[in-house]
């Protein structure tokens, strides 16, 4: 009896063509557009840093929950009267294929099973439910299905904070008084993933020869040497910034309507705006007017950086390195396919974005000017952020993602992370080279000695072994947590070093103050670091994406000298003349031939090399193809990390270790520069064992 439900029987004829709409509508809402909305809630800065609209939303829950559906189920509904038995097909494979991409998303990341078997359960598992939804006594439940999927989208519409995410009304802000003084004009730097670490010496001190930039300013600017970020998320530490206050359990708000008392709100009746916001949108319209792109470019690109990102939840992990990457950037997965801004647009577009981030700084750094009234020039510049692409003259190496890590998350190859701190120092050296084009701007423009100017990052990024790059664990907290913060109070000009314990939401009451603004009626919670009462112990907290509470901190945890020391060992940094560029097994060889070190033997296994992918937006000219990255593949091969070397004219040019990832050791190296500008530059890879160097013998 048990089994009566599952005999076949046909739909009443009265709802034949009522289903044939209702099918792909409740399928489709179960599939794809209520996990396309879980992720926009779960993650409100993607929209923000993507500069999407209200009218973005309403067009896309248009097309997942409506216009999609009934464009599927139209070639069914039109040919039913004639053809049933085809459109009862159509509905049957359509529904088939929306049950397995269900079922696909439910085991992902929650089996071992090889990939096979992964398919083959998820195809198996939507065509016996569309089996049941369209040919047994259960086929009432496509009508029943049909309810939820109804209320997805009026849900996510209308009882969801996800229009709010994007709209920046004003709201009534408390006026400060102002105590009469003169008001200096304020520049105000956000660089983002920026440990302070990096900038240190083995003596705690900025590395004057590796980032002069940055030592310049401590010279002229109060440097708060020991300040933590209070998460280790942009969209929490941003926030934290502009309030002062810490960030909920249930994440910051990163509007002007979820945050009205901020920083722009504030000062909106005493200051004139030049704001480019990456990810927040703390400066209401009416102060910040904003330019972009048509509906049209930005809606395909919603759409397509979503699709690419739905992808990644249904597609086997074998498979996974086809997919465009979706964890370095908040738009532009299918960058070849999409042109999200028009050629010349730059101001407010998002540093978030596929854009020039070094273009953008230096924009925004030539729109300061000193005018009549004083004014707040404000940038959150998505850099030194990965992708990690630059030279420190701004030359590019192309788009590529770090090799070493898997989904965030460092292997145990020690070469993975040496090479990715490599890439990461020379890109702040870069970062260092745009910070002094900044300070050479505001002295040409006579605003160096008179203007606020406030330098920081919002959280850092971390490099070890089997440990995540971004997400707060328990051998991280410095990396993640210590960023630089440097004040050059108005009038300041000559450097000084604050040791004591400060946070990141003590900027905002300590602007206010600096300003002569009372703060009686601002709740923050952090401190005025100006009137030189910082308390020597202090309690810090906290808090990080995966985990909202926020947190106490333990200084020890905090420490630098360490992490510092280990960082600086493996990538020579102390070894005179290394420049960044010793850091291989067999690097003191480079310019040197391959006979100094092994015999050449031809392999009897095969070399690929990865395309170079250049990186979008920016000057072709600028682009040097000097990352090799590649693959040795074969049954020989053994997984265990084995050195290898890169050459170019027989003569060595870089080295490493292997990092076995999809069961292949792939090799991964960054040349200096001056080689691969060299006359018949041709990168070729090599397995060094011994005296002997395993390579294509037949390479050119």
């Amino acid at each position: 009896m048990w089994l009566s439900p599952l005999k076949t029987e046909p739909l009443h004829p009265k709802y034949k063509k009522l289903d044939l709409l209702l099918l792909p509508f409740a399928t489709c809402g179960f599939a794809l557009a209520q996990p396309v909305y879980t992720m926009l809630l779960h993650t409100p800065v993607f929209l923000l840093a993507r500069q999407n609209t209200t009218l973005d939303v309403w067009l896309l829950v248009s097309l997942l929950s409506f216009l999609l559906p009934l464009l599927l189920a139209l070639p069914a509904w039109l040919i039913s009267h004639r053809w049933p038995r085809l459109a009862f097909t159509w509905c049957w494979l359509l529904s088939a294929v929306f049950a397995a991409l269900f079922t696909a998303q439910l085991l992902l990341g929650k089996l071992t099973w090889n990939w096979q078997s992964y398919v083959a359960v998820s195809i198996a598992t939507g065509v016996f439910f569309s089996w049941v939804l369209l040919r047994t006594r259960w086929a009432l439940l496509t009508r029943v299905l049909a309810v939820p999927a109804l209320l997805f989208p009026l849900w996510f519409l209308f009882f969801s904070p996800v229009l709010d995410s994007v709209e920046d009304y004003a709201a009534a802000t408390p006026v400060q008084e102002n105590s009469g003084q003169s008001l200096p004009d304020i520049v105000f730097v956000i660089f983002d993933e920026l440990p302070v670490a990096t900038l240190l010496d083995n003596n705690g001190q900025v590395d004057a020869r590796l980032f002069p930039g940055f030592a310049r300013l401590q010279a002229i600017s109060t440097w708060y040497a020991n300040t933590t970020s209070v998460s280790d998320s942009t969209g929490s530490a941003i926030p934290a910034i502009m309030t002062g206050q810490y960030p909920g359990e249930r994440g910051a708000g990163l509007t002007v309507a979820r945050q009205p008392v901020n920083l722009f709100t504030i000062l909106r009746h005493y200051y004139d705006y030049n704001v480019a916001e990456s990810v927040t949108r703390f400066c209401p319209r009416s102060l910040c007017p904003r330019t972009g792109p048509g509906v049209y470019s930005r809606f395909k690109a919603l759409v397509l950086d979503l699709s690419a990102i739905y992808l990644h939840r249904v597609v086997p992990d074998k498979w996974k390195d086809t997919l465009p990457v979706v964890t370095n950037n908040w738009s532009g997965f299918f960058a070849s396919r999409q042109r999200f801004f028009p050629d010349g647009w730059v101001k407010h577009a998002g540093a978030q974005t596929e854009i020039d981030r070094p273009a953008y700084f230096n924009a925004f750094v030539n729109s300061i000017h000193k005018h009549d009234k004083p004014t707040l020039n404000f940038l959150h510049l998505l850099f030194p952020h990965v992708p990690n692409a630059y030279f420190p003259n701004g030359d590019n190496y192309g788009r590529t993602w770090m090799r070493g890590q898997y989904q965030e998350v460092w292997g145990d190859v020690e070469w993975g992370v040496i090479s990715g701190k490599q890439r990461h120092y020379l890109q702040v050296q870069y970062a260092d080279r745009l910070l002094h084009g900044l300070l050479g701007h505001l002295e040409n423009e006579r605003l160096l000695q008179s203007s606020l100017l406030v330098v920081l990052a919002d959280h850092g990024t971390s490099f070890a072994l089997n440990d995540t790059r971004r997400a707060l664990s328990d051998i991280n907290k410095a990396a993640l947590l210590r960023v630089p913060l440097f004040i050059k109070y108005p009038g300041q000009m000559q450097g000084q070093r604050i040791d004591s314990p400060v946070m990141t939401v003590d900027i905002l009451p300590t602007l206010l103050a600096t300003l002569g603004f009372s703060s009686d009626a601002i709740k923050t919670d952090g401190i005025d670091l100006h009137s030189g009462t910082i308390p020597e112990q202090r309690t810090r907290f906290a808090n990080s994406l995966q985990q909202r509470e926020l947190k106490p901190l333990v200084e020890a945890d905090l420490d630098l000298s360490e992490l510092v020391a280990e960082t600086r060992r493996q990538l020579k940094l102390d070894v005179p003349g290394s420049e960044l560029w010793e850091i291989g097994p067999y690097d003191h060889l480079r310019g040197q031939t391959m006979d100094v070190l092994c015999d050449k033997t031809d392999a009897s296994f095969r070399i690929s090399f990865d395309e170079f992918k250049p990186l979008p937006n920016t000057d072709p000219a600028k682009a040097v193809q000097a990352y090799v990255v590649g693959t040795f593949s074969g049954d020989s091969l053994s997984n265990a990390s084995t050195p290898f070397l890169i050459t170019s004219n027989d003569r060595i040019v870089a080295s490493g270790h292997t990092w076995t990832w999809n069961t292949n050791p792939i090799f991964f190296a960054l040349v200096e520069p001056e080689y691969v500008k060299q006359t018949g530059w041709k990168p070729k890879a090599w397995l060094v064992s011994g005296n002997q160097c395993y390579g294509d013998l037949t390479q050119n």
